[in-house]
């Protein structure tokens, strides 16, 4: 099913580039500039830093700060902990990375790993202040009902995965290992194995930048209809084509909302890239996605009757 569905994608964006070259290269450099100028400086730095922590095994000094409550509400280890807390703040796909890392390095059980698959993967808060909100939108008084709406799934997201997925969270024993010395080879093998990550989200960023336009272009379609291709085909072309429509102000940010909190399939595709554990499965991870952007729009929409 998944070598079928990436099959007649590529097959899309091939007859997309190949019938309409006018529109094709234009969506494909708008995907690169977006890429260059957004997802590089925010996404690069902070996914070397973060592969360089767990290498070096000094998680622990951060895990310490966050466990006492996400373990709490979330049920989860201190490495557990610290993989939620970096996909909260570096954004898609660094919480699937960071999980898919500690379990390979069996520092997570398998069991753990399935659980945060559900809930480590976000949009980073810089571009959700900076660009769908204060840039896009140019709303910032729904700033506190946006991030609400974007985070709070993970609590019935987490009861749920923590019911298909039973079993006790425990921390791994503290193994007397040899100390890790921090050498510059290991972190230049973190920054090459980071920047390999990174053209392959660029390429998957400007593939599905020409199949949304060659989308948009498709007038025989309805706008909803377009639109709705855009949201759930990759997150930023999904958040302008909502900004530029015609909805009303409140439904155009629940769109926004959806697109964020789901990530798109072009997210998926680059889940994909960082998920290498065969134990861990990209279709569950892309169901609880669409479920989380499912949740978010509908606690966005409770939360606007009560406060705006």
């Amino acid at each position: 099913m998944k070598n079928r569905f990436i099959r007649l994608l590529m097959i899309a964006v091939f007859f997309a580039l190949i019938l309409t070259p006018g529109m094709s290269i234009p969506a494909a450099k708008e995907g690169l500039i977006l890429w260059a100028n957004v997802v590089v400086p925010s996404l690069l730095p902070s996914m070397i830093l973060t592969a360089f922590l767990v290498q070096i095994r000094a998680t622990s000094t951060i895990s310490r700060l966050v466990h006492p409550v996400l373990s709490r509400i979330y049920g989860l280890s201190s490495e557990g902990s610290f993989c939620l807390v970096s996909g909260v703040l570096c954004g898609y796909p660094m919480g699937v990375k960071i999980a898919n890392d500690l379990l390979e390095e069996k520092r997570i059980s398998l069991t753990e790993a399935k659980q945060l698959l559900a809930i480590c993967a976000y949009p980073s808060p810089m571009f959700l202040v900076g660009y769908v909100i204060c840039n896009r939108l140019q709303y910032q008084k729904i700033l506190f009902l946006y991030l609400a709406a974007t985070y709070l799934p993970s609590i019935p997201i987490s009861l749920l995965a923590r019911r298909i997925y039973p079993g006790k969270i425990q921390e791994k024993p503290k193994t007397t290992r040899s100390p890790v010395s921090i050498r510059f080879q290991v972190l230049e093998e973190c920054v090459v194995s980071s920047c390999e990550i990174m053209i392959k989200i660029g390429a998957f960023m400007m593939l599905f930048s020409i199949l949304t336009g060659w989308i948009g272009h498709l007038y025989v379609l309805p706008p909803m209809c377009r639109l709705f291709f855009s949201l759930f085909l990759e997150m930023t072309t999904g958040v302008n084509a909502a900004v530029l429509s015609d909805l009303p102000l409140l439904l155009r940010t629940a769109a926004c909302l959806f697109a964020t909190s789901f990530g798109g399939l072009c997210t998926l595709a680059q889940t994909g890239i960082v998920l290498k554990d065969p134990g861990l499965s990209n279709r569950s991870y892309a169901l609880f996605k669409i479920l989380h952007g499912a949740l978010s729009v509908t606690i966005f929409l409770l939360l606007s009757r009560l406060s705006l």
